[in-house]
């Protein structure tokens, strides 16, 4: 029996022609690419956890998975080799070893997002994955006091 021992991956990937992160039946996902590519590194079926699920054509530069392997692999071949069975669209930027109680979803410390928005009436085809497209003139003054406002919901259970 071998000795698992736990990696993080740092990846980075463009979103437009995949189901979003989380793996799906019905379509190419980016976990099933990652597990796809683990199983033709390892030979063997592996779970990819992620950090969060993005959706359907959303993008991500940093997103955290886990999962457990076998020892042999360092930290850097996991990378070499994962973007060698990977698309061109998906890289692995960074490996490393994690503690075996990692949780990559609950130990994550921040998570952050950006919108962003093409301002004009001719639509950019370069830009057209990465943002979306408001053709009017936009009421920078109104979006300037929704950012200020702080609404506090509260949920009983």
């Amino acid at each position: 029996m071998t000795d698992l021992r736990r990696l993080a991956l740092i990846v980075e990937y463009d979103g437009t022609e995949y189901r979003g992160f989380q793996w799906q039946i019905n379509g190419s996902t980016i976990q099933g690419e990652l597990q796809s590519a683990l199983e033709k590194l390892t030979g063997q079926k592996t779970r990819v956890a992620g950090a969060g699920r993005t959706d359907t054509g959303v993008h991500a530069r940093g997103q955290v998975v886990s999962f457990m392997a076998g020892p042999g692999l360092s930290s850097q071949a996991f990378v070499v080799a994962m973007n060698y069975y990977l698309p061109s669209d998906i890289a692995v930027k960074r490996a490393v070893e994690v503690h075996d109680s990692f949780d990559v979803r609950r130990d994550a410390y921040s998570r952050r997002y950006k919108y962003s928005i093409l301002n004009s009436r001719i639509p950019s085809p370069i830009l057209r994955s990465f943002t979306h497209q408001v053709r009017r003139p936009l009421d920078v003054e109104a979006m300037d006091a929704a950012c200020r406002s702080t609404v506090i919901t509260s949920h009983s259970t």
